[in-house]
């Protein structure tokens, strides 16, 4: 996946110093804040540069290959706890803030009500972005329109997006990343964080991602 990282990095760098802009703009307090990161990784916080103390922060998610998948070691003070993907390990109202970035859409369906669910419980304050199923290219594998064909087709077209060519990962490896990557329209986001508005982060004039800033009540 060398080759793959070398690629994606700037660009994702790129957008994760937007989003951080944006979540300081909404949340000018947060440097004080625990904060639980679900899904999450330590580039994300070196990248975004807010200033935050590493020890607030936590790392949740169901596996390590993606919380170092740039070897950096400069945020290794920033904790990882693995997870079940499903119940979120913490008492109700534990953090602050509650990060959730680009994670909703490997989440299977029939449990994102569930997940959303958990978040609300354990935090007073969410940050959810994700990618828009609107935008034309596909983020992941890195090919335009593979998300709107039917399935059985976008998994043989996607075989020729950079993800693959680049990664080069076994073929289990990317029937079961392309299996559990499924994009969120704007209604679906709505649906799953009722009368809170989403927001759309725009690239050229289209959305490219989905986000919404949840407070408790």
């Amino acid at each position: 996946m060398r080759l793959w990282h070398r690629f994606i990095h700037p660009i994702s760098a790129h957008f994760r110093s937007r989003r951080a802009v944006a979540l300081l703009k909404h949340y000018p307090g947060l440097s004080d804040w625990k904060i639980c990161d679900l899904g999450g990784s330590r580039h994300f916080w070196q990248e975004s540069k807010l200033d935050v103390d590493p020890a607030k922060v936590v790392i949740l998610n169901i596996s390590l290959d993606e919380v170092d998948a740039y070897g950096d070691n400069s945020s290794q003070q920033i904790p990882t706890i693995l997870y079940d993907g499903h119940t979120i390990p913490f008492p109700d109202r534990s953090y602050d803030l509650l990060v959730c970035n680009s994670l909703l859409e490997h989440v299977a369906p029939s449990d994102r009500e569930g997940l959303c669910k958990e978040m609300r419980r354990v935090a007073k304050r969410i940050y959810l972005q994700t990618p828009a199923f609107e935008f034309p290219i596909e983020p992941h594998f890195v090919i335009p329109f593979v998300h709107w064909l039917p399935r059985q087709f976008g998994r043989i077209v996607a075989r020729m997006g950079l993800w693959n060519l680049l990664g080069r990962p076994s073929k289990p490896v990317f029937d079961s990343y392309f299996d559990d990557t499924q994009l969120l329209t704007q209604q679906e986001v709505s649906r799953l964080f009722p009368g809170v508005p989403v927001r759309a982060e725009k690239f050229v004039g289209l959305a490219k991602s989905y986000c919404v800033f949840w407070e408790a009540n």
